[in-house]
């Protein structure tokens, strides 16, 4: 036991201890007494200095721990009580727990509350409020779920704010429910109006709007958290009308908006690009003077100008906010990376930097967006490098994906690829951005491998990374890989109910030629549009299934989905291949009414060309007249058209004009006319347009050469042809054809051999047309063992079928040498043949042979019907003996000519006389 004296020092200065009744009015002496001296008159009763407190004391104590947050004395009077026993004193309990959360001992407060006895209904209500504030919302509905239902504790209208504060922060409506109901029968609704706005926020986070409607209405006061709840509530939820509506209807009832309230009502004009309203509410905040004063209020006002467009004004309200932090520029950045305003952004970004103000990493974002949209990649490069001296390229995921997508939008692959492969953390995002980024750059193959990782890290790829996928199946014509994916689509249902993913299903099967999958595919769709039936119908005409195209379309005009761009020209090029030209009228008739005609040139062109390839020049040349705006693809298709219909002048004339209106000529338009110059024999034109490709550097070119040389070859200038078969970079089997047809042609047949084997020992393996113009060349030469050879070798060492061009070159090999019964057997395997310059051939040899009687054959095989050819009926009469000819006299005399024509010929045969 202490002295007096050493009591006596140890207490705080100016304090005597006399008697425990002393005590008792030193505690209530003072009520602003410090935590110092409470904690020392603590230790001196913990040291037996002095007496034990009374109930009253400690009751005192832990008003003023409670009033005055004071942590320290807080638990140094929990640890007293526990040691004697006063934590489950019913009053002292009950005043503790809400002390202990007040000082943030949640732990400790939920040990007392679970040792009490009798737990009153602020101990409760602590507890509850304590975890809700502190983040641990199920703690707090699953307290609330042991509080009795009975009358022996009445919550307190605290108690269901916090419970509801956590249901709406959870999206939990089921409790929210339950809540609502226990509220409602104890008729505490109308009573706090503070239940009633987190009723209202409540219904409106889980996007029960109805509900919170519902709510609402049913409240006979409603203030400004009321209405601000529900304003909130259909902002957030994508129905900004009515957010806007129930603004002003509050305005109406003169309750005055507060900040809250403001900032939601300005999300809700931003949604809807309502300017004039947003231009209402800045008015009316410049009035009240709240603008300058909140910054949350000045950024959510520059938003509504950015998402309505009006960028100049955004950037007004910017400069005059006094306080512009890091989300006032990001979103006027972000403004303008969303309207192509691509420099502009740049300029903000500098400027924030020298405002001192650091962007986060959605600015990095925006930014870096805005590099690939512009294709700034040198600035994308820089930022690049601050990002990852800042440690955001591996620790920010979402900086992370932007700088993949910057990269993967300008092109540069290669560095999209390293960077994905540098990502340490990497989502469904990041795979279907460089995905998607190998698939648009041609690389289907590696989209297909980054795919397959994917799925062996475990990352589970979402609808956009299946999409791409499939994507990288159709490039890559990977129609395994693709019914894989189109398994686990169906097996997680998004092929029926996912418009885009049953989209690109058909284009993928369309693409890799499965249409019959296609066709499956898009009869399975819950809803098919233009883009699903588009994506057949092109499958349809790339496959050369143009009837099934044709018909496809008249079904999707009869389901009720008009076509589109994509999908008219997709018809019409079925109508110009099969030279469905009636078809082709009935769609015009279409377009015409729609107007698409003049929205598009594409359009205007295929329907020149279904014209032209059927012949109605006429037409083709009306709807040219008539196209509002001319490409240079409308100009060469008409120029084209009139030269494969034999009208070489009006191809040739229509170049000039074209010339004239100022439009330079492309290589396909200079092949179009150099054809036309072929067909009208225009050598002088023609030497103009070779200069003129010349000057623009195109004989390189191989169309454009191929097509010189064709020219040349057919005004028999094999000087001219040879040299510029000479200089082509490529000289490809098309090259070397037309330069043998020329050789050909002046029957130079030495020259087509040496020619022939050349291109062999090239490398070069030849095409039909090759074939048959070697094969006439063995005929004129005689050479009948190797065209046999020839022709034997074009099944066995090339894998052609032999076609009916073939079979006649063959047969005029034989009777040219007078091998007539071979020739015969050779005709009697082809008896669909009528050509002419094989019958007349035919018919010749007879006469230089003198055998009448395969000539009386020859003429009866040929002209069964005794019309057919009028010169078969010449020829068996000169090659009969006098007494023989009256059966065939006097028949007239039809000159038949067979011309040669590489790239513009229907039969491809050369002149054989």
């Amino acid at each position: 036991m202490r002295s007096a004296w050493s009591q006596q020092a140890c207490l705080p200065r100016g304090v005597v201890v006399k008697s425990q009744g002393n005590y008792s009015q030193l505690v209530s002496r003072r009520r602003s007494r410090p935590s110092s001296t409470n904690l020392k008159v603590l230790f001196l009763i913990e040291q037996g200095v002095l007496p034990q407190l009374s109930i009253q004391d400690i009751a005192y104590i832990l008003q003023t721990c409670k009033r005055n947050q004071d942590y320290h004395l807080s638990i140094r009077l929990h640890s007293y009580m526990q040691r004697n026993n006063l934590d489950t004193h019913p009053l002292l309990g009950n005043y503790l727990v809400p002390m202990l959360v007040d000082v943030g001992c949640i732990r400790e407060a939920q040990q007392v509350f679970d040792r009490l006895v009798h737990v009153n209904e602020w101990s409760w209500d602590s507890l509850i409020w304590g975890y809700v504030n502190h983040g641990k919302l199920q703690h707090a509905l699953s307290l609330y779920a042991k509080m009795p239902k009975d009358d022996s504790i009445h919550p307190l209208g605290r108690t269901f704010v916090s419970l509801l504060r956590a249901c709406a922060k959870l999206k939990n409506l089921k409790s929210g429910l339950e809540i609502h109901a226990d509220v409602s029968k104890r008729g505490l609704i109308q009573k706090d109006p503070f239940i009633g706005s987190s009723l209202i926020d409540l219904y409106a986070k889980c996007g029960f709007l109805a509900k919170a409607q519902e709510v609402f209405n049913g409240l006979l006061v409603k203030d400004v958290v009321c209405w601000t709840a529900l304003v909130s509530g259909y902002a957030e939820h994508g129905s900004p009308e009515e957010a806007l509506y129930h603004f002003k209807q509050m305005r109406l009832q003169n309750i005055v908006p507060d900040a809250v309230t403001f900032v939601c009502a300005l999300k809700a004009c931003a949604n809807l690009s309502a300017e004039a309203d947003g231009e209402e509410l800045h008015i009316e905040l410049e009035r009240l003077g709240l603008l300058y004063i909140n910054v949350i209020l000045g950024n959510a006002l520059v938003d509504m100008y950015t998402k309505s467009g009006s960028m100049r004004r955004a950037h007004e309200v910017l400069d005059k906010l006094p306080n512009r932090n890091v989300i006032s520029w990001t979103t006027l950045i972000s403004g303008y990376v969303e309207g192509g305003y691509g420099q502009e952004a740049l300029i903000c970004y500098e400027q924030m930097l020298r405002d001192g103000i650091f962007p986060n990493s959605i600015t990095y974002t925006c930014i870096l967006k805005n590099c690939g949209n512009i294709g700034a990649l040198e600035k994308g490069y820089q930022i690049h490098s601050i990002i990852v001296f800042l440690g955001l390229f591996t620790e920010d995921l979402l900086v992370g994906n932007g700088l993949v997508d910057m990269y993967a939008n300008v092109g540069a692959f290669h560095q999209a690829l390293v960077a994905f492969e540098k990502l340490s953390v990497r989502n469904s995002v990041t795979w279907a951005t460089v995905i998607l980024c190998c698939t648009e750059q041609g690389e289907g193959e590696k989209a297909l491998e980054l795919y397959h990782h994917m799925q062996l890290e475990g990352v589970i790829p979402d609808t956009i990374t299946f999409i791409c996928g499939l994507k990288s199946c159709a490039i890559t014509g990977a129609i395994d890989k693709g019914r894989e994916i189109h398994v686990e689509l169906e097996r997680q249902g998004l092929v029926a109910g996912n418009v885009f993913v049953g989209n690109t299903l058909v284009d993928m099967y369309a693409k890799c030629g499965a249409l019959a999958l296609a066709r499956e595919v898009l009869n399975s769709l819950r809803v098919k549009d233009v883009v699903s039936w588009t994506a057949l119908l092109s499958g349809y005409v790339d496959h050369g299934l143009f009837e099934d195209a044709l018909e496809g379309f008249e079904q999707m005009q009869l389901a009720g989905i008009p076509p589109n761009v994509v999908t008219y020209v997709c018809a019409l090029k079925a109508c110009s291949i099969a030279k469905a030209t009636d078809i082709g009228q009935q769609i015009h008739a279409d377009i015409a009414k729609d107007g698409s005609l003049e929205r598009d040139p594409a359009i205007g062109n295929m329907l020149i060309d279904v014209y032209a390839k059927g012949g109605l020049l006429v037409s083709a040349q009306e709807v040219f007249d008539r196209l509002p705006m001319r490409t240079i693809v409308s100009w060469a298709t008409l120029i084209l058209g009139y030269a494969e219909n034999g009208c070489g002048e009006e191809a040739i004339n229509l170049f000039e004009q074209m010339q004239i209106d100022g439009h330079a000529p492309d290589s396909a338009t200079l092949i179009c006319v150099l054809k036309a110059c072929c067909t009208v024999g225009a050598l002088d034109k023609g030497r103009e347009i070779h200069a003129e490709i010349e000057r623009q550097g195109l004989l390189e070119k191989e169309l454009v050469g191929n097509m010189l040389i064709t020219m040349y070859a057919n005004a028999g200038l094999l000087v001219q042809a040879q040299q510029v078969f000479d200089r082509l970079p490529i000289q490809d089997v098309v090259s070397w054809t037309a330069l043998m047809a020329g050789y050909a042609q002046v029957g130079d047949s030495e020259s087509v051999f040496y020619a022939y084997n050349s291109m062999l020992r090239n490398g070069l393996a030849p095409d039909p047309v090759t074939f048959v113009v070697v094969l006439n060349a063995c005929s004129r030469m005689g050479f009948v063992n190797m065209s046999q050879t020839l022709f034997e070798k074009m099944s066995k060492e090339h894998g052609m079928t032999p076609t009916l061009d073939h079979h006649i070159c063959l047969i005029n090999s034989f009777v040219r040498v007078g091998h007539l019964k071979e020739g015969e057997a050779m005709i009697r395997h082809i008896p669909e043949c009528y050509n002419s310059g094989m019958w007349n051939a035919v018919l010749n040899s007879c006469k230089s042979w003198g055998d009448v009687e395969f000539a009386r054959w020859a003429f009866a095989f040929a002209a069964p019907d005794g019309n057919k050819n009028a010169v078969a009926h010449v020829v068996v009469s000169n090659a009969a003996p006098n007494g023989s000819k009256k059966s065939v006299a006097h028949v007239a005399v039809s000159n038949v000519d067979v011309n040669c024509h590489i790239g513009g010929n229907s039969n491809g045969s050369l002149p054989i006389m």
